[in-house]
């Protein structure tokens, strides 16, 4: 004479709050009693078999947004039961001349325990394992070969995780969710410690150019070009630079004033008669003496 249930998720459901209204919504208050036996676990004790049975055909039951298996009791002796949860389901998407009492039974065979197969409206009750994922839809094949895509639906279904399909949880603690959300945070830490571990390297990578060769910049292409000239005709003068002023020779020569440029490119060459015409001036300039020279200023552009 006792009916033992499960909160099939006691972290959102209040095991005082069910005991209290169920018996107010079976109208059984005054004869019926309910104990909280712990670990979202309950027992309902009744004086009538009529009660029981009225209260079980009522079934199945849901508070505060989830379900609750409720079944008789029986000597039964695991930390899972009771589990059992007894749903109408309505199977959609056979055609009609396959509706047969075969295809239903082994359709309900997948789901759960058979208990009564309705062949007028295509549906069955059937009691599942509320700890399993429940089965939406379901490929049948038939002996034709053929193959159809079925869909299961539960009356008075309340509460179930979207990601997996279980009621015993809500999405947002989904343990497969969570599990793949601390995958993807151990790879993104993974990439991290990577990427720092990789900087000095990159760095290092950096410095590998320092005392190599290197593509000319443009000032040192214009000397390179500059010394392209022929040296057999006009000499051969390593340059100095001190300050604004350029320095040719051992000392004993002069100094020019820096070359301005109206127009023509860094890049761009001088002629062999504008190079040997500046030798011929800074001749005349070392002829004179460094005691009779005087610099000039550099002029700004």
């Amino acid at each position: 004479m006792t009916l033992i249930g499960r909160l099939m998720n006691p972290v959102c459901q209040n095991m005082e709050s069910l005991l209290a209204n169920f018996l107010k919504i079976w109208k059984l208050e005054e004869k019926v009693v309910g104990a909280d036996l712990g670990q979202g676990v309950f027992q309902f004790n009744f004086e009538e078999e009529e009660d029981i049975l009225s209260v079980l055909q009522n079934g199945p039951y849901h508070f505060d947004g989830w379900m609750v298996s409720l079944v008789r009791w029986e000597l039964v002796i695991s930390s899972s039961y009771p589990s059992a949860i007894s749903f109408l389901v309505k199977v959609e998407g056979i055609p009609m001349h396959l509706w047969e009492v075969a295809t239903l039974e082994a359709i309900g065979k997948k789901l759960g325990r058979i208990q009564e197969v309705d062949e007028e409206s295509s549906s069955l009750c059937v009691s599942v394992n509320g700890f399993n994922l429940l089965i939406f839809k379901m490929v049948v094949p038939f002996a034709t070969g053929d193959e159809i895509v079925v869909s299961l639906e539960y009356e008075k279904l309340n509460g179930v995780c979207d990601h997996c399909s279980r009621i015993t949880h809500d999405t947002k603690v989904c343990p497969e969710v969570l599990k793949e959300a601390s995958a993807q945070s151990a790879d993104v830490k993974r990439d991290n410690r990577g990427g720092q571990r990789q900087f000095p390297v990159m760095k290092q990578e950096q410095h590998h150019n320092v005392g190599g060769w290197e593509k000319p910049r443009k000032h040192a292409k214009r000397a390179l070009d500059f010394q392209s000239a022929d040296s057999s005709e006009i000499g051969y003068f390593p340059q100095q630079r001190f300050g604004g002023q350029e320095f040719y020779g051992n000392g004993s020569h002069g100094f020019r004033q820096p070359e301005r440029s109206y127009g023509q490119g860094w890049g761009q060459k001088r002629s062999l008669g504008e190079v040997s015409g500046a030798m011929k001036v800074l001749a005349v300039v070392q002829n004179q003496g460094m005691g009779k020279l005087r610099l000039r200023p550099p002029v700004s552009l």
